[in-house]
């Protein structure tokens, strides 16, 4: 098997603001409540690395709430990490 590499993760981070109130989250683009309002950071992946070669079987397994689809997504290009790389080389 070739040991190239098909998808490099290197600290990854996808963090989410969760707010107490939904309210908060319509007035968030708009800056209308003080610093305090804002809610919590929820880091939903922190500090992932790792490295898939070409030909190699690779699964995601953890309880609800663990980021599987958060990671799934920011693989995918469909959400931006907040910080890290992700790179993808091939399809």
């Amino acid at each position: 098997m070739a040991s190239d590499p098909a998808i490099v993760v290197n600290h990854l981070v996808k963090s989410y603001r969760i707010y107490k109130k939904r309210q908060m989250l319509l007035m968030q683009p708009m800056k209308l409540f003080s610093s305090k309002m804002r809610g919590s950071l929820f880091n939903a992946v922190d500090n992932i690395s790792f490295t898939v070669n070409k030909g190699e079987i690779f699964g995601i397994i953890g309880h609800n709430g663990s980021g599987k689809s958060t990671l799934l997504k920011v693989l995918s290009g469909i959400t931006p990490p907040q910080s890290g790389s992700c790179e993808m080389i091939g399809r």
